[in-house]
């Protein structure tokens, strides 16, 4: 079935080393499996499904999401990349690839220049990138007490890849 594992490789990383996989992220990895044989190309599910990937030390797989978000949304598909290369260890491309992303995009709104910059300095381990941090979570607080939901995407986004918090992502994505 398309999106799903098969028992063979349901236990096991890129390295052929077994990762134990704990049954609440193994219920979610299905349920975006069930989303996307549905929507082949829904962005949030295969971004979330890439994040599981890289947690589960599958990068092949969590690259291979990232790429076809990549078609849809160049600057968002890059940053997806990005994490999956500074997760493997490849710090140096991921801030390469982030910073061509960004000169390509002038357009990108402000909330995805900052996230994409905040995920560049992150694979880096640049002190910056927590005071970056700081200053989009407020930006993202501002709008939410004046009511706006504009740059909710964008804030869930950020929640995932740069809070680490899939649950709080998901529910701001619905």
């Amino acid at each position: 079935m398309v999106g799903h594992e098969s028992a063979a490789d349901a236990g096991t990383n890129d390295a052929g080393q077994y990762s134990p996989v704990p049954a609440r992220l193994f219920w979610c990895a299905l349920d975006l499996g069930t989303v996307i044989e549905r929507e082949a190309s829904h962005a949030e599910a295969r971004i979330l499904r890439a994040i599981i990937h890289i947690v589960q030390a599958r990068y092949a797989k969590a690259r291979r999401d990232c790429q076809i978000v990549r078609a849809q949304s160049s600057l968002i598909g890059t940053g997806c990349c990005a994490v999956v290369d500074g997760s493997a260890g490849k710090a140096g491309v991921a801030y390469e690839k982030l910073s061509a992303v960004l000169s390509r995009h002038p357009q990108a709104s402000s909330s995805e220049k900052q996230w994409v910059q905040i995920l560049a300095e992150r694979s880096l381990n640049l002190i910056s990138a927590a005071e970056h941090e700081s200053a989009l979570a407020a930006r993202f607080h501002a709008a939410q007490m004046r009511g706006e939901s504009v740059h909710q995407q964008e804030e869930s986004r950020c929640t995932l890849h740069v809070e680490k918090n899939p649950q709080k992502a998901l529910a701001l994505a619905q």
